[in-house]
């Protein structure tokens, strides 16, 4: 999911692609697979400005 994070925030590929970049033949089992790992659907995502779920722990890790 990494590398399918890095493919939505660039925001120059739509989902279909990115989710075949990433190696899934449907967008709809990348979503739901993106949505377990993430906790958002890729659209809420990227709606949201979230950001990467590792280093959003490691951020507020470093906080403290």
């Amino acid at each position: 999911m990494q590398k399918a994070i890095q493919l939505l925030e660039r925001r120059d590929k739509k989902l279909p692609e990115v989710a075949r970049l990433v190696g899934y033949e449907s967008d709809a089992a990348f979503s739901k697979a993106f949505k377990r790992v993430v906790r958002a659907n890729p659209g809420e995502y990227l709606r949201r400005g979230l950001k990467d779920p590792k280093s959003t722990e490691a951020d507020h890790d470093q906080s403290r």
